[in-house]
Parts: structure tokens; sequence; C-alpha cells
């Protein structure tokens, strides 16, 4: 299993970061890991190339380092009682300074938020978490950074775990991240069948009697594909059953799910639907996390959802 000894948490200071941090409290009492939290000050490098006198520059940059170091300071004290808490102001490109610190001190996991806007969000998760999350060298918790919770006023909680899956070795990396978190939690092991006829169903297992589905047709339209679904929802409930034994050791409460349709829908209505506290996605498939272009499954959950997502890279 992961072993996090170690995670950083990115906070942009300008939007309110006490949700991401919560979070990362959360993971960190879970996993028993040291936190080191990190801010950027990405205005310093604009400024210095508009120009801007010296004796002024250095004076712009005392005072916002005075209250980046006090903001820091005061978001600690909130939410990190009892843990071992390092702090890192940097200055530059947010992106570039997350990267530095997670090589540096060999974060296991990252933590961070998406900038506000719901509708913002359908677009881009932001440039930070975009730029990070195609080239992440470790897992992701994306937070939804909502404008409007300026403060935690009840601490996050794992009580319920969403876990899809598609059944590749992909797929593996997440679900030993889901076992780290799941213990005496509730689980829902999720697959999504969007065509029967994949080579995960063995599909050429299927035997189609033809002359019942003559006899059926007399009463109601025929489903052509009907044996190749059957089949599909056979294969996936057995590997959900095989996946479901991985959880007894840890003492998880799993219920098993096979929903018919487009992956991201369905995780994102089931998200909702079952009211879960968190989702737990590898970040392969089609298009990988990696692509230039955003469209792959997991980010495009990481759009719409307002759950927190940990995005767990496969190689």
């Amino acid at each position: 299993m992961p072993h996090v000894d170690h995670m950083l948490v990115p906070v942009d200071l300008h939007d309110s970061a006490d949700p991401v941090l919560a979070w990362a409290v959360l993971l960190a009492r879970t996993l028993g890991s040291r936190i080191t939290v990190l801010h950027a000050n990405e205005s310093f490098e604009g400024m210095r190339r508009h120009a801007l006198a010296q004796t002024d520059l250095e004076s712009w940059r005392t005072a916002y380092n005075q209250w980046a170091h006090e903001t820091v300071a005061a978001l600690v004290a909130r939410h990190c009682e009892g843990l071992a808490v390092a702090t890192v102001l940097a200055e530059g490109r947010a992106y570039e300074a997350i990267i530095d610190a997670v090589a540096k001190d060999s974060a296991k996991l990252v933590v961070m938020g998406t900038h506000g806007q719901s509708w913002y969000r359908r677009i881009l998760l932001g440039s930070t978490a975009e730029a990070f999350l195609r080239t992440a060298p470790c897992p992701v918790l994306i937070v939804p950074n909502a404008e409007e919770v300026k403060e935690v006023k009840v601490p996050p909680r794992i009580k319920t775990l969403l876990l899809p899956t598609d059944f590749s070795l992909g797929g593996m990396v997440s679900e030993e991240w889901a076992l780290q978190l799941a213990a005496n939690n509730d689980i829902f092991l999720l697959h999504a069948i969007e065509n029967p006829l994949l080579d995960t169903y063995d599909p050429d297992a299927v035997v189609i009697d033809f002359q019942q589905a003559m006899a059926e047709a007399l009463t109601r339209p025929p489903r052509s594909a009907q044996p190749f679904w059957v089949q599909a929802h056979r294969v996936a409930h057995a590997k959900l059953a095989v996946l479901q034994q991985k959880f007894m050791g840890v003492r998880a409460r799993t219920e098993l799910l096979v929903q018919e349709g487009a992956p991201v829908r369905t995780i994102l209505d089931t998200a909702e639907q079952r009211g879960v506290d968190l989702i737990v996605m590898a970040t392969h498939g089609r298009s990988g996390v990696r692509r230039l272009l955003l469209g792959s499954v997991t980010e495009a959950v990481l759009r719409s959802t307002s759950r927190p997502v940990l995005a767990v890279r496969s190689e």
C-alpha cells in the first residue's frame, strides 16, 4: 500500500484556502503524514518586469511577504493543531514552485484547490491545477474551492467513498489508495458499461437463443444486443466481487454498482445520489490526464463535481 509520510499543500491566499487545508489535515491524521504548506507569490516577477523603482519593489515585496507569512500562520493555527507543519513562501509561477517543492521534499501527495466559480471550472480547473495534473509525479487531491466558502465550520470527513473502475491494470493504483482510506467506512465500487461489446466483457462467450428472441419479439420490440448487455453485467459484477475481497481486510462496508451509460455521467450521478465524501480515480483512460487538451474521464469529473477527487496517476 502507498506510504504517505509527507504531503504538500499549495494554497492561493487570494481565495479561501481553508477547505483545502482542512482536507489535507484530515488525510494527514488518517495517514500519519507531515504537511508542508506552500504559497507562491506570482505577482513579484510581473511587477519586476514592469520596471518599478527598486526601492518601491522591495518595499512591496517586504509587505507582501509579511502579509503572506501572517496569513499562512493563521491558516495553520486554525486547522493543524498537533501536526508537524512546515511553511514555504516562494516567488514565481505557482506551478513551477509546486513541481520544485515536490521534487525537493519528496512529497507523496499534493492537496490543492480549484478556482472558485463553477462555470469557470467547467471549462478549466484553473491554470495551476491543470498544469500540475498533467505532469504530477504523485497523486493529487483536488478540493473544489467554492468562493462562498470563507471558513470551514464543520471539518470534512470520509465516511462514504466512491471508487469507479474500468478493470484495467492502471486502475489498480487507485484501488490501493482507496484501501488506505476505506477502513470502517462505506465504499461504493462502481463500473459503468458504455459498450457491452468490449473485450472486457468477453462478448465471444455470448450464446444467442434466436427462438426465444423471436418469441419475445411478438410481444415487445426486441433489444437486439440484450444478450451482450446481460453478459456485460454478469462479467462486471464478477470482477467487482473480486475487488470487493480486498476491502474485507480493512472492515469496509462495500456495495457493488454496475450501471449502463457514459462513465462521466454515471460517476457524477452516483456521487450525488449516494452522497459520497470522496471520489478516488485513476488518471489513465482514453486520453489520460497528461493530454494537451482536457477530455479524460477523470478531468471531466473534476470539472463538474462539487466533491473532492483523489486523482492517482497510473503508469
